[in-house]
């Protein structure tokens, strides 16, 4: 009874403590389990090479390692909270970035695949949350675009947006550092994250070559015979002209 009285006066989760902590590891364990099979299963039979075997042996390691490391996370965060909440008697913010420090550098500290992802994808969303925020407490002022929006009461109103500067801005940085990146691959390490660099390779220094097969016009993989027989009706299509 104690226990519950206190977690009511400090910690705003109901229940005891260790509870909410298991409950924040199933949880992580479940959602990692969840959005990194499906992704690795893609993405492994799309892009990597190998047998069968090593492709899903690659999949159950990714999504193992994703699964483990979200659901380690949330328990150690979640009971550092609780604990910084005891500690001073009261919740505070200070607790959240404190304990989310300390469990980062813990669980996601070390450079691996999944853990470079997980850290680039929540830049991206800390850098235009943490913009937005700012702009809605007007501590930096709100420059963008004008344009009309249409609210959830169906009313329609002019707000000023910074999304299409920043896309602007994203895409011309990125274009760049590409370049830059293709005109000096032999003598330093790319600037780009390498599965980033790869894809934008395949985009736009890939579709620079001459074209040897018309299958390379068709946007989809097709099988052999098919583009065989395409480059033969072509050919001798042009041939009778």
């Amino acid at each position: 009874m104690s226990d519950n009285i206190s977690n009511k006066q400090v910690c705003s989760h109901e229940g005891p403590c260790w509870l909410s902590s298991v409950k924040g590891l199933r949880q992580g364990i479940y959602y990692g389990m969840k959005i990194r099979f499906f992704h690795a299963l893609v993405m492994t039979m799309l892009f990597k090479q190998g047998t069968l075997k090593q492709k899903i042996q690659t999949i159950l390691k990714l999504t193992y390692e994703h699964a483990k490391r979200l659901g380690s996370f949330v328990f150690l965060y979640k009971s550092g909270v609780c604990l910084l909440n005891k500690i001073q008697q009261k919740q505070s913010k200070l607790h959240n970035i404190i304990a989310g420090g300390v469990m980062g550098y813990v669980i996601w500290g070390k450079q691996t695949a999944v853990n470079n992802q997980m850290i680039l994808y929540l830049l991206s969303r800390v850098i235009h949350g943490g913009f937005t925020a700012l702009q809605e407490r007007n501590i930096v002022p709100k420059i963008g675009v004008q344009e009309t929006v249409t609210n959830s009461t169906g009313n329609q109103t002019t707000i000023k947006t910074f999304f299409p500067i920043l896309a602007a801005s994203v895409w011309a940085l990125v274009m760049y550092l590409f370049e830059m990146d293709f005109e000096q691959k032999s003598k330093k390490k790319p600037a780009l994250q390498g599965s980033l660099y790869g894809s934008m390779d395949f985009l736009y220094k890939q579709s620079d070559t001459r074209l040897n097969d018309y299958s390379e016009l068709v946007p989809f993989k097709i099988p052999e015979i098919i583009s065989q027989y395409i480059n033969t009706h072509i050919k001798n299509g042009n041939h009778k002209k």
